[in-house]
């Protein structure tokens, strides 16, 4: 329901499980429920981080091995997406010894893939490169939690001009898109504008940017500003008529909508 941003119905049912489960004793359900209601405050905008921290506090009291994977997952996920780096660090740090030390392999490869992003977006590109390179040869991850070293690895790779760029944005693209989750598509989609931009191909940029757009509208403020900055970036926001815009809309998606409308700056 969160993900379909059904963000006031996900909170209502996540609290009404958590005031029964708490009345049973069922502590899992508990902590599951603590965190389902923290992920819709997060992309609401609204205060999240403590309800996470209460979710990993009770899975980690009662010894709950997959509900205290799940809140060190979810709560470095959301902080470092809020690019609170400081406070995610020692969260990375903790869950990863976690997940590793009770055998929670899901959630510690996830972990370890969105880090392999962080490091990239913090300039700490070896880091990045080495871990991302161990997570796609030597982890049988999944589909999904292959995205983001494909996408660290790639964006490592595209900024220092050297070869095997588009083979792994390919793959993360195919992934995401198939997940139908704005989050992946959203990220692969400006992973892939980026590489056009900085080969100086500007109309492919801005397709793929103009396809990430269509996906944020579901996402979060963090992931709906990123689409901004890049709509700036490519000179999207302010587009010269509708009729331009129109045309870089047909490229991207082969149709358009019925009415396009200019945007003006501060609109």
């Amino acid at each position: 329901m969160a993900l379909a941003n059904r963000l006031g119905e996900a909170t209502r049912l996540a609290t009404r499980a958590c005031e029964v489960a708490s009345a049973l004793g069922l502590h899992e359900v508990v902590s599951d429920a603590l965190n389902t209601r923290a992920c819709p405050a997060a992309t609401a905008g609204t205060s999240w981080v403590d309800g996470m921290r209460e979710a990993l506090d009770v899975a980690l009291a009662h010894r709950l091995e997959e509900q205290a994977g799940r809140a060190y997952h979810n709560l470095y996920g959301l902080l470092v997406c809020e690019r609170r780096y400081a406070e995610a660090e020692p969260v990375y740090r903790g869950g990863l010894a976690y997940c590793d030390e009770h055998d929670v392999p899901a959630f510690g490869t996830s972990m370890r893939g969105e880090h392999s992003v962080t490091l990239a977006r913090t300039d700490r590109w070896d880091e990045s490169a080495a871990l991302a390179g161990r997570l796609l040869t030597r982890y049988n991850a999944s589909p999904i939690n292959r995205i983001s070293p494909l996408l660290a690895l790639a964006t490592v790779r595209g900024r220092r001009g050297e070869d095997g760029v588009w083979e792994l944005l390919d793959e993360a693209v195919a992934a995401a898109d198939g997940s139908g989750e704005p989050q992946w598509i959203v990220c692969a989609r400006q992973s892939r504008a980026e590489m056009y931009w900085l080969s100086g191909d500007l109309v492919a940029a801005q397709k793929e940017a103009l396809l990430g757009a269509d996906a944020a509208t579901e996402g979060n403020a963090w992931l709906r500003g990123s689409v901004a900055a890049w709509h700036r970036r490519l000179s999207l926001p302010a587009a010269p008529s509708a009729v331009a815009a129109e045309a870089v809309h047909r490229e991207a998606h082969g149709l358009v909508a019925d009415e396009i409308y200019q945007v003006q700056e501060g609109s």
